[in-house]
């Protein structure tokens, strides 16, 4: 016989009662699939194995980032390093992390260091995350201030990320606006420079806006003429409402701008106890008098000497 072949047999009781369906196979080609699924499988795991961090590498990481920008890096924190320089270090062909902060930090690699930067202080953030401070803001902070303080409202969202909170802001207070007379002016800024040009984009995938109500989605949003792509951007009447900048809340001052509300949300956790006294003082500085400060729900500023005081669970207000 010339050709081997592999006689597979299966009985179709529904088309051919009475015969067999015999399906032929070459074994030379099933030789050909089988080794090229192999070599495709190998390239893969190639292409997706990242150098594990040595221990000097993630120290020194560790210390820069704690000392720069007071996030701390302790040794919990060194498979969270690994998973997202990872890709980073092997798309730059390096074999170790030891030769990726030598091309870093003794080139004084500027764009690159910003990038290490935003790859590892980058998180999550939703659209309404925490309802309940916007509960507090239409119900109780907003009808207060207009009736007691005037009509121009200043928020800043100290730690935005990719613009979530701002966005969410923007259409609480606009929808706000529309029934009493109200104006604002809305901050956003990060420490990622990555972050912040994604939050000026003002463009989100559909997946990612769940939690905005219906009539928010179609009085300020626009999907994409392309179906395939499954994005919507914020229109230019409630992108034009606010700004972004770069801040870093190490910096021993944020300016001379004041503020009546100031978010800072899922922030201080990251910080030591010392460093988020700092920060919340210094936050407190930028707020005018009566004005409010938002944390997240697992901050609290229980021991610290800060001139603020708590009328809710993760709300404080600067003391009149």
């Amino acid at each position: 016989m010339g050709k081997k072949i592999l006689m597979i047999r299966t009985l179709n009781n529904f088309n051919n009662p009475q015969g067999r369906l015999i399906f032929r196979i070459n074994l030379p080609f099933l030789h050909f699939c089988f080794f090229t699924l192999l070599q495709s499988l190998f390239e893969f795991i190639m292409q997706n194995l990242r150098p594990v961090i040595d221990d000097f590498s993630f120290e020194k990481i560790s210390q820069f980032i704690t000392k720069n920008y007071g996030i701390k890096l302790d040794q919990s924190k060194r498979s969270l390093v690994e998973s997202r320089l990872g890709s980073r270090v092997r798309s730059l062909n390096f074999d170790s992390y030891h030769s990726y902060l030598g091309y870093v930090f003794q080139r004084n690699n500027k764009s690159e260091l910003n990038l290490l930067v935003d790859l590892i202080t980058t998180n999550k953030t939703d659209f309404f995350r925490e309802p309940s401070h916007f509960n507090f803001l239409t119900e109780y902070l907003l009808p207060d201030f207009v009736k007691h303080y005037g009509q121009n409202i200043n928020i800043w969202s100290s730690a935005c990320s990719s613009g979530e909170e701002v966005y969410t802001l923007a259409m609480v207070l606009d929808d706000y606006s529309r029934k009493y007379r109200l104006t604002y002016n809305i901050s956003g800024s990060d420490l990622s420079y990555q972050m912040l040009e994604q939050a000026k984009a003002g463009v989100y995938h559909l997946n990612r806006l769940g939690p905005i109500p219906e009539e928010y989605k179609k009085r300020y949003m626009l999907k994409s003429k392309n179906p395939k792509q499954h994005l919507a951007r914020f229109k230019p009447e409630i992108r034009n409402k606010v700004v972004f900048y770069q801040r870093n809340l190490m910096e021993p001052n944020y300016g001379n701008q004041k503020f009546h509300v100031i978010f800072c949300r899922n922030v201080l956790i990251y910080f030591d106890k010392q460093k988020q006294e700092e920060v919340v003082n210094r936050l407190a500085r930028q707020l005018h008098q009566g004005g409010y400060l938002f944390l997240g729900h697992s901050e609290s500023v229980l021991g610290m000497k800060v001139d603020i005081t708590q009328i809710q669970p993760t709300i404080y207000r600067k003391l009149l």
